[in-house]
């Protein structure tokens, strides 16, 4: 063992130049210093204690920095036994916990051998499992707990977070390692689970349902929210006694909740808030909009089965009227009085509506029997029109019998006496019924 070492040596040949960049030394006096550190660099023996360090230097160098002999002193012992062993000690622990590390990877191919051959060094794997597992099993059950049996939007909150803390245990555990159950981990942890594929299989299918209808229920809790605010604001414009269009408006709006509130889905949480809350807002309606809300809307009922109606008169005064015509009047004269049914016999405007409705349907029944007769009239002429043709295509008409020409003739004039007037083909049938007396003469 050299009696100074290379880092000590180093440290002193640093001070003693530091020394003579700052003049407290000559050249020669700097020489001679190192020298003998160099000489005891090269002896081998005892390593040199601080006194000698001091006695070599301090005769040449009287201010040489009594720290820095220190240091050097320190840095030239050697290292103690207990030292090396702990050093020792905490490398073998690194590359033990590196190698359990290593076999606890989830990699089927080293888990495998290991489990035959030395299971003990699983026992991390066993640990975090048996976590996972008691923490998926628990979470599912609470996430089942607050999500199907909700009672404010605060319990889906945290069903939420519980379903993700679930998902993200069973995620932790290791799929190609169901079905085995490590017995000398469960024999001193009491561990009372067994991985199974089903059971796997169950939780990961509760979980996957659960998202499903935590995702429902997220939609129909914006929806209720939303008309919720709707309807507050609609509730202020009517309280104010506002008048003209924001009126108007709010009671739309009024109507348009009552109407989401009654579609949301029962199987929510906020299908089934808004079932409570529906009854009390159309009671409200009532209370604050009442008479004139009905009035109004009857009103809009009224105005537009009118317009209908009048669009239907309009079309009626053309003569003669194609099928398609007559059925698209028909078509409004229904669309009349169907918004004239939509008024309550409660109303005050039953009455009114009644009457109209009356003679909406004279009407619609008369353009029935217009199209009925359109009908009919274009079947005789289309039969007429064929028969004339059969007897047109005769090849010699003065061989055939003229009794049986007659004969065809009357037939042709009675299916053209079955057409109509006032219909598309009356015309055309007028025409063919004078030809076909000129013929019989």
């Amino acid at each position: 063992m050299k009696r100074l070492n290379d880092r000590a040596f180093h440290i002193l040949q640093t001070e003693v130049r530091r020394c003579l960049d700052v003049n407290e030394i000559g050249q020669v006096q700097l020489e001679l210093a190192l020298r003998r550190l160099e000489k005891l660099r090269l002896q081998s023996g005892t390593p040199v204690t601080e006194a000698e360090l001091r006695e070599t230097i301090v005769d040449l160098i009287p201010k040489f920095d009594p720290k820095v002999l220190r240091q050097a002193a320190k840095a030239n012992c050697p290292p103690s036994s207990l030292w090396l062993g702990l050093k020792l000690g905490a490398i073998a622990i690194v590359v033990g916990a590196g190698g359990i590390w290593l076999v606890n990877r989830p990699i089927p191919w080293i888990r495998y051998p290991v489990m035959q051959v030395a299971p003990f060094l699983l026992t991390p794997s066993y640990m975090a499992m048996d976590h996972d597992y008691r923490g998926a099993i628990a979470l599912v059950e609470q996430s089942d707990q607050l999500v199907n049996e909700a009672t404010a939007f605060e319990d889906l909150d945290l069903g939420t977070q519980k379903v993700r803390a679930a998902q993200k245990h069973l995620d932790q555990l290791p799929a190609w390692f169901l079905g085995h159950y490590p017995e000398d981990y469960c024999r001193w942890a009491m561990c009372r689970w067994r991985f199974t594929i089903d059971e796997f299989k169950s939780a990961r299918q509760e979980i996957a349902r659960m998202d499903a209808k935590l995702f429902q229920e997220k939609n129909a809790q914006t929806r209720f929210e939303q008309t919720e605010q709707a309807l507050g604001e609609a509730i202020r414009v009517i309280r104010d006694n506002e008048i003209g269009e924001n009126r108007t408006a709010a009671i739309a709006d009024w109507r348009s909740a009552i109407d989401t509130l009654s579609q949301l889905p029962d199987s929510t949480l906020a299908g089934r808030l808004a079932r409570n809350k529906l009854s009390a807002t159309e009671r409200d309606f009532q209370s604050l909009v009442g008479f004139q809300a009905n009035s109004d809307r009857n009103g809009r009922l009224i105005e537009v089965a009118e317009i209908s109606a009048n669009a239907a008169k309009q079309q009626t005064k053309k003569e003669p009227m194609s099928l398609i015509e007559l059925e698209q009047v028909q078509e409004a004269w229904k669309t009349a009085i169907a918004k004239l049914e939509r008024i309550q016999d409660t109303d005050s405007d039953s009455v009114e509506a009644g009457q109209r409705i009356i003679a909406y349907k004279t009407n619609l029944n008369a353009i029935g029997v217009r199209i009925q007769h359109e009908k009919d009239s274009i079947g005789a002429y289309e039969t007429a029109e064929r028969m004339s043709e059969r007897l047109a295509s005769t090849a010699n008409p003065k061989m055939v019998d003229r009794s049986y020409v007659l004969g065809q003739y009357r037939a042709i004039l009675n299916q053209l006496g079955k057409v109509k007037p006032n219909t598309t083909v009356y015309t055309k049938a007028e025409e063919m019924r004078i030809s076909a007396e000129k013929r019989m003469q």
